[in-house]
């Protein structure tokens, strides 16, 4: 009964993507610093923008990376999981 390695969470910077386009940048561009200065990975929530979170108010915003051909990794749900339900309300 000790503790598994799957038991570790690997440390990652996740940045929940929201907005259009220039506000995707932006929040990648500070992704992507954090993750070189701490030398981690980055992931990218993009479930706001891919109707899993959308909030009912406000103008819909669909991903718009992709169109830069921003290559990036995304959050799966279980990574999005284990950060909780305090991470969705900031």
């Amino acid at each position: 009964m000790g503790i598994e390695p799957e038991d570790f969470v690997t440390p990652t910077i996740t940045v929940m993507l929201k907005g259009g386009l220039g506000n995707q940048m932006f929040q990648y561009a500070l992704g992507a610093e954090l993750a070189l200065q701490n030398e981690l990975p980055l992931k990218l929530d993009c479930s706001r923008l891919r109707g899993r979170g959308r909030l009912s108010q406000g103008t819909v915003r669909d991903l718009a990376l992709h169109e830069l051909c921003v290559d990036f990794e995304e959050s799966t749900p279980e990574d999005l999981g284990y950060l909780g339900a305090r991470y969705y309300n900031s």
